[in-house]
């Protein structure tokens, strides 16, 4: 669930906030190829079904979006390979957003429909 739109980056100015709230669901695949040695890469095709909720949290519309997302990072190995840190920079973009009620268009149209370098730091472990 979220307030504001995806390229909004993280502003919590009022006048960048929708209306009311989203929430979407989603499952897509993914394709990871390490390129040399711990270095990789990772593209993802996300899409989403999206409700769109008002302020009096009424669901007024449903709709799709599509994320894809590119991710180039590298992964640190620790205790004989069994854990892992894989610092991360990613593009994304959604060009397929639809269905969207007016009042969220309007807020929607002041950003892009992607997002330059956003960093992520996945762990994990090996079993």
């Amino acid at each position: 669930m979220y307030f504001g739109p995806l390229g909004a980056n993280g502003s919590s100015d009022s006048d960048d906030l929708y209306p009311g709230k989203l929430r979407s669901y989603g499952i897509g695949p993914g394709y990871q190829r390490f390129l040399w040695k711990n270095l990789y890469s990772t593209v993802f095709a996300t899409p989403y079904l999206t409700q769109y909720y008002d302020s009096d949290n009424t669901k007024i519309r449903k709709g799709f979006l599509l994320i894809f997302r590119v991710v180039a990072g590298y992964r640190f190995e620790f205790f004989k390979h069994r854990m892992y840190l894989e610092p991360s920079v990613e593009f994304r973009s959604w060009p397929v957003n639809t269905n969207l009620p007016g009042s969220f268009k309007a807020v929607e149209d002041k950003f892009p429909n992607y997002a330059l370098f956003s960093p992520n730091l996945y762990f994990g472990y090996r079993f």
